[in-house]
């Protein structure tokens, strides 16, 4: 399970980065490390913003991703 977890992690990772690529090519992108405790222990320790959803930073993000906590949890 927690392989198929870790492998779902880099596939969406890696498509949200090639249509971030893909769609943003005239945006400046800044790399960040990650430091958000929501975004903690993932395979990867930096991110881009601002981000396919428009974030402009971890803050940002980890607001709307806090409303999905309880089903990050489970496991």
């Amino acid at each position: 399970m927690k392989n198929n977890r870790n492998n779902s992690r880099v596939l969406v990772h890696n498509l949200v980065k090639k249509n971030f690529d893909v769609q943003n090519q005239n945006f400046v992108r800044i790399i960040v490390r990650i430091t958000c405790y929501l975004f903690r222990g993932f395979k990867y320790n930096q991110t881009i913003f601002p981000n396919l959803l428009n974030h402009t930073d971890q803050d940002d993000a980890a607001i709307e991703i806090h409303q999905f906590w309880p089903l990050i949890e489970i496991k």
